[in-house]
């Protein structure tokens, strides 16, 4: 492929070229929005090299590579591949490509006339946000229903020796592949939502499909795998996809409209605060979506007949109070649901506490006699509006005192956002934040169950079950585990406000999900309400003196078992490395387990 023009790039070349080289079968290639800017002429052509950094997973593992364009020489390159760290936010980069090949340059020069521009990706923003929007597709400027990928164009004015531009004349442009929603109607694998008492706990199901040829998709009612095995469960070389405890049902819809089904999920999680989630698994990119709100929603996945689309409800958790409804799409580029305009009101819970103001990166606001904790965002406030003024204080900070001011926005009447704002400060958003401690019975219940529990960073349950587990492993055997970590907050051993800020969030328990297949070690949990998963390559056990795992306990000797990438370092230097900002530094590591 050559070309000095962004018109000349051929994404399905450059895509196919990349799986062709890596020998990719089960992953696409995607990329984040951190991504470097591009700089064209007047006439789109590249100003200069370029580099447009991708990302891919192979063996559970996420490698990154770049395309380099050499226009002087009218020549891409491929650079060779690099281990990388997962991504939470991406997109295809085919999609990408499709929207510097496509853009709508006259248009573009018509409204910002320039010597240059220079191009970057936004995750962020919908059309109505900005006042200079184009929106387009392969065949144009036009309106559209949904976007795969955001743009920002900086006109830049040649000026002597250098480039300048001003934030006045910059456009926003949103392009869509043409499938902007889904458009195909989902198929049922199994569905026991209508009538659980069918679920044997004991089953596993198979399918084949052939979008994948080779792959066995398996499930049992804990794990939906992807293997190159029809036979064997335990096979050397399977994915898991999505677990649950249990998995409901499973259907294959391509939402995204590559061509490609995804598995879309209804499952239950937790214990003591069991939680209904709706999750999204796209086996050909790799990614995984979620739907979740522990403790405040639930969320149920079903087909609907009359169209053979699929649907989500959401409900006020733990009860049939339905919030919202409607058809599960790919929309701005991610996985979104549809809603009618059902609504419940928000319910605040008030937080124990005299404290009133900024206090430990939170923000504590009195309202009608009671207190409620709001976390600080990153969010501007761009696109809302300010109305009343709810509240002013005063924080003495060094040499200065800053006057706060609190506000009321018309876009958010049940006050659940507000914004916060002084001389030379913010504005910023604040969103309510209720309280995130688990059940009374949580630690019962887990402990019921038969996980190994974690209670303040030592295993008080289960000790055996992990022994098996991490003894199999060690031979190379296939095996799964559930580790509970309990954690409480002591206010002897916390500062005062940030005790009286948190403490609403004590105890509470996390549900780990550890699996081995042979070669992989893979962890999946859930964390303020976002689903982790994560790969490493090794489980080792150290034995060290003082440092607990999690929490304030002290303990003179423990055992700690962490997962790792290398075997090289000592338990030290992981701890170590977490009180260190200095890249590379930080060693990642996760550690799972301790005992006296």
């Amino acid at each position: 492929m050559s070309g000095d023009n962004v018109s000349d790039l051929n994404p399905d070349v450059i895509v196919e070229r990349i799986l062709d080289i890596e020998d990719i079968t089960n992953s696409g290639v995607y990329m984040n929005s951190m991504n470097f800017s591009l700089q064209v002429d007047s006439d789109f052509n590249w100003a200069d090299s370029q580099a447009v950094t991708y990302f891919f997973m192979k063996s559970k593992t996420t490698y990154k590579g770049q395309l380099r364009i050499f226009p002087n020489e009218e020549k891409y390159f491929l650079t060779e591949p690099s281990k990388g760290q997962e991504q939470q936010s991406i997109f295809l980069l085919r999609h990408y490509l499709e929207a510097i090949k496509y853009l709508p340059q006259e248009v573009i020069r018509q409204m910002a006339p320039a010597d240059q521009y220079i191009i970057e990706h936004r995750e962020e923003g919908k059309p109505s946000d900005y006042e200079r929007v184009i929106t387009y597709t392969p065949d144009g400027a036009k309106e559209i229903e949904g976007w795969n990928i955001h743009l920002q164009i900086q006109p830049l004015h040649e000026d002597g020796e250098a480039y300048s531009g001003t934030g006045e004349e910059v456009i926003d442009v949103f392009y869509s592949s043409g499938n902007g929603r889904t458009s195909n109607p989902a198929v049922k694998w199994f569905d026991y939502t209508e009538d659980p008492s069918e679920m044997s706990y004991e089953q596993e199901l198979k399918i084949q499909l052939d979008e994948f040829p080779g792959i066995t998709f398996k499930y049992t009612p804990y794990d939906i795998i992807a293997t190159t095995s029809w036979e064997d469960s335990n096979s050397v070389g399977k994915s898991y996809l999505i677990s649950g405890l249990p998995i409901w049902n499973a259907y294959f819809c391509d939402l995204t409209g590559d061509g490609l089904p995804e598995i879309c999920s209804q499952v239950s999680y937790g214990s003591g605060i069991i939680d209904s989630r709706v999750i999204i698994h796209d086996y050909a990119n790799g990614a995984s979506y979620s739907l979740i709100d522990r403790g405040y929603h639930d969320y149920y996945l079903r087909m609907n007949e009359a169209d053979g689309y699929l649907y989500v409800d959401k409900k006020v958790y733990n009860s049939d109070e339905l919030v919202s409804s409607g058809r599960l799409v790919y929309k701005d580029g991610c996985i979104m649901v549809e809603e009618t305009d059902i609504h419940a009101s928000l319910i605040m819970v008030p937080t124990d506490t005299k404290l009133q103001g900024l206090h430990a990166g939170a923000l504590l606001l009195p309202i009608d006699g009671n207190t409620y904790r709001y976390l600080l965002t990153d969010n501007t406030g761009e696109g809302v509006t300010a109305e009343k003024l709810i509240f002013e204080f005063k924080e003495p900070d060094l040499k200065r005192t800053i006057d706060w001011e609190v506000y009321s926005l018309k876009e958010y009447p049940d006050l659940s956002v507000v914004m916060i704002l002084a001389k030379d400060e913010g504005p910023w958003l604040c969103t309510y934040s209720p309280p995130g401690r688990c059940s009374d019975t949580a630690l019962d219940d887990a402990i019921n169950a038969g996980y190994v529990v974690m209670e303040d960073g030592v295993a008080t349950h289960g000790q055996d079950v992990w022994k098996t587990f991490y003894e199999d492993s060690q031979k190379g055997k296939a095996a799964s585990v559930i580790v509970a970590h309990y954690q409480t907050l002591d206010p002897e051993r916390c500062d005062t406000a940030y005790f009286e800020t948190f403490n609403q969030d004590y105890p509470f328990l996390n549900l780990y999900h550890l699996t081995f297949d042979g070669t992989t070690y893979t962890l999946s949990f859930t964390d303020s309400g976002v689903e982790y998963i994560r790969t490493y390559e090794h489980l080792m056990k150290y034995e060290a003196s003082g440092t607990p795992l999690i929490g304030n306990t002290e303990h003179k000797r423990i055992v700690h078992y962490a997962l790792t990438h290398d075997t090289e370092h000592t338990w030290e230097e992981l701890w170590g490395s977490l009180a260190s900002s200095a890249y590379p530094a930080a060693i990642d590591f996760y550690p799972i387990y301790a005992e006296r």
